[in-house]
């Protein structure tokens, strides 16, 4: 059983960030959430929010004295245009590099960061997919400065795609649904793309297990990634999810273009998390979002 602990989570209104200040909160650990766009949602858990103010990030962090940091916050563009770019380095470079300059002065012993997969095009050492995937390596780049020259220990995570029950984002399952309930066409490229999905559930079960190797281990900087263990084409992907929502829909292949640098093969040549394994079968979590 782990001690109540204190527990600071970045993105926490977000799709993975809420359910795992959710799932350690019930745990009955001491969660304090930081966002930065106010709402008057309801959390079982402390929130606070800073808006762009960072010079209060210091003193936010000095005051909570987090036991770990789990830093899930991000600004995603797949495909970005010049406008965009300011945010990007804002929430993806900015901010995170302040967080850990923060976490040094409080004395936090531990950081969980969110990679991703899109980091290592063709199954590369380090290939961005687009500008979101460089700044999540230069991040990564600069968390190692800090472990080593500084008592706090990163476990980086990289994901792949995610989904579950009550997920907002356009994905390509919600996408999926979508036409299914509202009969409409599906269109896609020509769905020979390979796509690696973790329910939310699992992606939650890897950031505590993550969170566990940190406590454990005296390592400065480890680097994992999770992985459902079977990807699939997007061709069987449609066909399993006809299957699991029991109803076919049409299929417009070559409707769309494929984006720049489309990862065509799966990633597998990172280590996968210790001690951790995909639960959820793509079968029942198609089921799982269309109940």
């Amino acid at each position: 059983m782990v001690p109540k602990a204190k527990i600071l989570i970045t993105g926490a209104t977000g799709f993975i960030g809420s359910r795992l200040a959710l799932y350690l909160a019930n745990l009955g650990h001491d969660v304090h959430g930081l966002g930065r766009s106010k709402n008057t949602q309801t959390h079982p858990f402390q929130m606070h929010w800073i808006d762009n103010a960072f010079e209060e990030l210091r003193d936010l962090i000095k005051s909570i004295q987090p036991d770990c940091c789990f830093h899930l916050a991000t600004h995603f563009k797949a495909q970005h245009s010049y406008e965009d770019i300011p945010a990007m380095i804002d929430g993806n470079i900015r901010f995170g590099t302040l967080l850990a300059d923060a976490l040094v002065q409080a004395n936090v012993p531990l950081l969980v960061n969110t990679g991703t997969v899109w980091q290592n095009y063709e199954g590369k050492e380090y290939s961005p997919v687009c500008l979101y995937a460089g700044m999540k390596q230069a991040f990564e780049d600069i968390l190692k400065y800090y472990s080593e020259l500084h008592p706090l220990r990163v476990l980086n995570l990289k994901l792949t795609d995610t989904y579950g029950p009550g997920d907002q984002r356009r994905k390509l399952l919600n996408i999926l649904r979508e036409c299914t309930l509202a009969g409409k066409p599906f269109q896609t490229s020509d769905g020979e793309n390979w796509i690696d999905l973790i329910h939310v559930e699992d992606a939650v079960a890897g950031f505590t297990q993550a969170w566990k190797i940190l406590r454990e281990s005296s390592e400065a900087f480890q680097s994992y990634r999770l992985t459902s263990g079977h990807p699939v084409k997007i061709r069987n992907l449609v066909e399993l999810f006809q299957k699991g929502a029991g109803k076919n829909i049409e299929i417009q292949w070559n409707a769309l273009p494929q984006r720049p640098r489309e990862m065509r093969e799966p990633w597998d040549a990172g280590p996968v998390l210790p001690g951790w394994k995909a639960k959820w079968s793509l079968q029942d979590g198609i089921r799982n979002i269309m109940n």
